[in-house]
């Protein structure tokens, strides 16, 4: 079992790589 800390870490760090794609299909578009 994985401490706690860590299991919100890796769901935070998730969450946010799926929020940076979302960002860069609207904003990165040069």
């Amino acid at each position: 079992k994985k401490p706690l800390i860590r299991k919100y870490g890796e769901e935070f760090y998730q969450t946010l790589s799926e929020a940076a794609e979302e960002w860069e299909k609207e904003f990165g578009k040069g």
